[in-house]
């Protein structure tokens, strides 16, 4: 008999065809050259829920304030109570764009740009304005849409939709939109879908390819393109977000769609999605409705596809590049759901996000364990072992590695569930649950036996646990 010690997360290089490989609430994390751990994903609790109908459009935290749309209302939530501070002209499930600036004087604003629409709330005084449209195209006006804004070099940047038309607003005044604060985008040959920035830079794409524009010290429309002709378009609009240097976003071309980048302003974009991953957005109904969301915890920063028609979320989490899916399982039928995020900010040192089926804020913490006070589902498919297997062997038995005895006393330990597959993750076993352990009983090692020969063996874990879980290896035992 002999001992083989299995990562809990191999070396990509070494796995088989069609891998069956899966990670669900769990991410990994490098703790030496070529060990990894698995660590739970965040739970969540009720922070607030805005007021009036519909689902949750967005959020935004300025001066120490917190707003978010829901429905057809702007609202601010103030010590968990909902104020609502004017109306949009929309009553739909579409995201909304919402930029600020907020200068030494505190007469800041918030830009909310809807479909069609674009509106003012000036801080100083609590008003709330609907932008007027121009008189004419060239006229002075608001001209924006597209659920799409950004803030870039102290101005506000929306485009017209349905055409290549970019406007800016004047500096750090979001009720003055200028005709001629307008410039085109001329290397891409369809509208405008998206916008974005990180401050000295924004990205303006479109289906077939993109732009690049940095600030320059000129009069009317102060910036020009530095960069043009990538034929990486994009295919979810709301998916384009940046993260500290990069944009991300889902992507298309003239010859396929599905495909996640990321890019830093000069250079070519860099796919990130793995080929597992684009399978399966390809196989979503409408993966066109993404919407990305991030967060940085323990020094993981995270990029989150929520994919509503699909109602499903895959993370890629930049402290290692590797994927894993997110969701919340409903208690009573166990049935899984695409987290329901759309917009997320980090309000008074705590992470908040809003959903967009009920309006309700969450907050998002490494120390809760449970979604809203139920129970998370944590599953891990490892790697097929050996790669190749030329000969038929007899594994005894299984034993997993991780942190146990975290429940507390007095509350229910946690079962672990096991399956295996001897067919290279074709077919399953039926599922064998075993105890995590007692109350602080750390020593303890959660163990199967018989499981069979194999040309190629498979393994797959769940829990369902209010606690912290931890895992770092499995050791198989073969004949």
């Amino acid at each position: 008999m002999k001992s083989l010690d299995v990562p809990i997360i191999g070396d990509s290089k070494d796995a088989p065809q069609d891998d069956p490989e899966y990670t669900l609430n769990l991410y990994g994390e490098q703790v030496s050259d070529e060990v990894y751990t698995l660590k739970p994903t965040p739970g969540s609790e009720l922070y607030g829920q805005f007021a009036v109908g519909g689902g949750g459009r967005g959020l935004v935290t300025v001066g120490g304030r917190l707003f978010g749309v829901r429905g057809a209302y702007f609202q601010e939530m103030i010590d968990g109570e909902p104020l609502v501070r004017g109306s949009l002209l929309t009553n739909s499930a579409a995201k909304v764009a919402m930029v600020y600036h907020l200068p030494p004087n505190g007469n800041g604003q918030i830009l909310i740009v809807d479909e069609t629409n674009g509106y003012v709330f000036e801080l100083a005084t609590n008003t709330f304005t609907v932008l007027a449209p121009p008189a004419s195209p060239e006229d002075d006006g608001f001209v924006g849409g597209g659920c799409q804004a950004t803030y870039c070099a102290g101005r506000a940047l929306v485009f017209i939709p349905g055409n290549r038309v970019i406007r800016c607003s004047e500096v750090n005044d979001f009720l003055i939109w200028p005709g001629l604060g307008t410039a085109t985008a001329e290397s891409l040959a369809t509208p405008l879908k998206a916008i974005a920035s990180n401050g000295n830079l924004f990205y303006a794409f479109s289906d077939d390819g993109f732009e690049v524009w940095q600030f320059q010290d000129a009069d009317q429309f102060p910036f020009a393109p530095i960069l043009s002709g990538d034929k990486i378009g994009i295919l979810a609009p709301q998916s384009l977000l940046f993260i500290e240097r990069f944009a991300y976003w889902l992507g298309r071309t003239d010859t396929g769609e599905g495909v996640v980048y990321r890019h830093s302003g000069g250079g070519q974009p860099e796919r990130i999605s793995t080929h597992a991953y684009e399978r399966r957005i390809a196989d979503l109904s409408t993966p066109s409705d993404a919407i990305g969301c991030t967060y940085n915890s323990l020094g993981h920063t995270f990029y989150l596809l929520n994919f509503r028609a699909g109602n499903k979320t895959f993370c890629w989490d930049k402290a290692t590049s590797l994927w894993h899916d997110r969701a919340v399982r409903e208690p009573v039928s166990g049935n899984l759901s695409g987290l329901p995020w759309v917009a997320t900010v980090v309000f008074e040192g705590e992470i908040l996000a809003i959903g967009y089926q009920s309006g309700q804020v969450l907050h998002i913490d490494d120390e809760l364990f449970t979604d809203t006070g139920n129970p998370i589902l944590r599953e891990r498919i490892l790697t097929v072992i050996p790669k190749e297997g030329d000969w038929l062997t007899y594994y005894q038995s299984a034993e997993l590695f991780g942190t146990v005895g975290n429940t507390p006393v007095g509350q229910q330990v946690p079962n672990i569930m096991m399956k295996y597959s001897t067919d290279r993750g074709m077919t399953w076993s039926l599922e064998r649950w075993q105890s995590t352990g007692g109350n602080h009983s750390y020593g303890t090692r959660t163990r199967w036996v018989g499981l069979g020969a194999a040309f190629g063996l498979a393994l797959w874990f769940r829990v369902v646990s209010s606690h912290f879980i931890s895992w770092r290896m499995v050791r198989v035992y073969a004949e």
